[in-house]
């Protein structure tokens, strides 16, 4: 089981150094192929209402900044491929409409892992759900890159977090391919509810056994909250323990990001430390 083929979607320079840092070794480790993508958003739908009110020569010389932008990333991804001597291709695709989201998700959705930042850093703004959409519009497991920070190495330390649900289990079993190497592996359940005949299921003990099959040591952990919220404990966990992974599910059936990031999930992604592999 790896992942051999790899979307990492890259905005900007700055982003693009950061995410191909964390996944070139991956793509090393698993011989995989690389498909770095980027996507040039319709120029009228970065002005909002005053659209209709752009002269001609504005969106040409707009459109001419945002493809020399290009240019550059491809630069950046070609040269770190390159001396990476990984398999890789280049992808830039320009929508005719406003949904630059809705374009990465469809490239994106004939591979074994997506990579993405956790916000986008560039000039326009496709909106702070995307790591949401693309995980619950691609049914993929997604690894998202904090905004700060270098990650050259991912899943030598990681932190499963379990609750016993299909997405948590999901998410576990997506980041085998993650955890081969690993020196840890805790798998993490907070504040579990336990009920007749599925406590070792609640508890962990269940994955980590599943998790063993694949040669993979993991350590069930039940902890108590005991005042703070779930996702500041998670977040405890991994700076106690200098993790640099952590694997959840990803919950909700809608786009909004109050429904798939509310409470815990929101919290935890905006105030992350280590790249997050997540499922649904």
């Amino acid at each position: 089981m790896s992942y051999k083929t790899i979307v990492a979607y890259l905005t900007s320079d700055k982003s693009a150094e950061r995410i191909l840092d964390c996944v070139l070794p991956i793509v090393r480790e698993h011989d995989s192929h690389l498909i770095g993508l980027h996507v040039l958003p319709r120029v009228q739908a970065m002005f909002g209402m005053a659209a209709a009110q752009i002269p001609d020569s504005i969106i040409a010389q707009q459109e001419e900044i945002l493809a020399r932008h290009a240019d550059q990333i491809k630069e950046i991804f070609s040269a770190r491929c390159e001396k990476s001597g990984v398999k890789s291709e280049w992808r830039c695709d320009k929508v005719h409409h406003g949904d630059v989201t809705s374009e990465v998700t469809g490239q994106a959705l004939c591979s074994d892992l997506i990579v993405v930042g956790q916000r986008a850093d560039e000039g326009y703004r496709h909106g702070d759900d995307l790591p949401s959409r693309v995980v619950m519009e691609t049914g993929r497991p997604v690894l998202i890159v904090p905004h700060s920070g270098s990650f050259k190495t991912v899943g030598s330390r990681a932190v499963v977090a379990w609750n016993g649900s299909r997405e948590a289990a999901r998410a576990a079993l997506d980041s085998v391919p993650l955890l081969r190497n690993a020196k840890s592996v805790r798998v993490l359940a907070i504040d579990p509810k336990c009920r007749g005949g599925y406590d070792s299921i609640a508890l962990g003990d269940e994955i980590a056994l599943c998790l063993a099959r694949h040669d993979i040591k993991a350590e069930g952990t039940v902890t108590r909250s005991d005042g703070v919220t779930a996702g500041d404990e998670l977040l405890n966990r991994l700076a106690d323990e200098g993790c640099d992974l952590l694997v959840m599910g990803c919950y909700g059936h809608s786009r909004l990001r109050e429904t798939l990031f509310g409470g815990m999930t929101q919290n935890l992604l905006e105030h992350m430390t280590a790249p997050v592999l997540m499922s649904h």
